[in-house]
């Protein structure tokens, strides 16, 4: 006796509400298993997961390139700078601005005292001076006070004496300022006839070479005055002078420079009206 045959879960097919409608309707059509049927390459279906896919697929290659290209780009960068020589002041100054040795021609700079902290100066030592007289001079006299006259003046033991010819005795000190008292540097016997404000002129020599300005500090009598500033010389051959007022008693005086942190100018003397 043979029994008809019972559905089984798995001979059960459960589709969405809407295909089953669909299908009752007769709008879609079926399989042979009664399913309804799979569109046909004429509407092809692509969802949006495989769009992605598909660009992915497109610019895969790109992508690939863009991520070797760029390490090799810094590698070579690395190659070529390390490839250069390196710079340095001196060979740069070997070349000149022209490109050619004989631009960069340069008359030989002068012997360098370690005691000046890197400013040219010929070492020398100046005749001895003598002791400046007694008398005062007359009203409206210039007068001039030599910086290397190591009779009359107290000079810091820092101080050297430099040999230059367009200096007025033919030599400046070198050495003022760094640093105080070794660097200190005191006129004495600094006469007028009349107490009041006078005329002082300092004359100097600060080739800096970075256009950077030395400064001073100038007590008259013990009396400070404003910090002075003296603006770079042409070069360490050349001497300027700045103007200062002071007061100053009537006859002898004393002024000192002093600089207890930096290295001032060269001096080469003052002149007093």
């Amino acid at each position: 006796m043979t029994y008809p045959r019972r559905e089984t879960p798995e001979d059960t097919v459960w589709l969405p509400r809407a295909a089953r409608a669909a299908a009752a309707s007769g709008s879609v059509p079926l399989s042979d298993d009664g399913l309804p049927a799979p569109p046909g390459p004429e509407t092809p279906v692509r969802s949006r997961r495989g769009y992605r896919g598909i660009r992915r697929k497109e610019n895969g290659w790109s992508s690939y390139a863009l991520i070797i290209a760029v390490p090799l780009a810094l590698v070579l960068v690395i190659v070529i700078f390390s490839a250069l020589p390196p710079y340095t002041p001196s060979s740069r100054a070997a070349t000149g601005p022209g490109g050619n040795a004989a631009s960069a021609a340069r008359p030989p700079s002068p012997t360098v005292d370690a005691v000046t902290a890197g400013q040219p100066c010929v070492v020398a030592q100046p005749p001895s001076i003598a002791a400046r007289p007694t008398s005062t001079p007359a009203a409206g006299t210039v007068t001039t006070y030599e910086a290397e006259d190591r009779t009359n003046n107290k000079l810091g033991p820092k101080i050297t004496f430099c040999s230059l010819s367009a200096a007025s005795g033919g030599f400046t000190i070198s050495g003022v300022g760094s640093g105080s008292p070794g660097g200190d540097v005191q006129f004495n016997g600094v006469t007028v006839a009349d107490g009041g404000q006078h005329t002082v002129t300092i004359y100097f020599v600060s080739a800096t070479g970075t256009g950077a300005r030395r400064k001073l500090l100038m007590k008259v009598n013990g009396k400070s005055l404003p910090l002075l500033t003296f603006p770079p010389t042409q070069d360490w051959q050349h001497v300027g002078f700045i103007t200062v007022k002071a007061t100053l008693n009537a006859g002898a005086n004393t002024i000192l420079f002093i600089n207890a942190l930096k290295a001032g100018p060269n001096l080469d003397r003052l002149t007093v009206k």
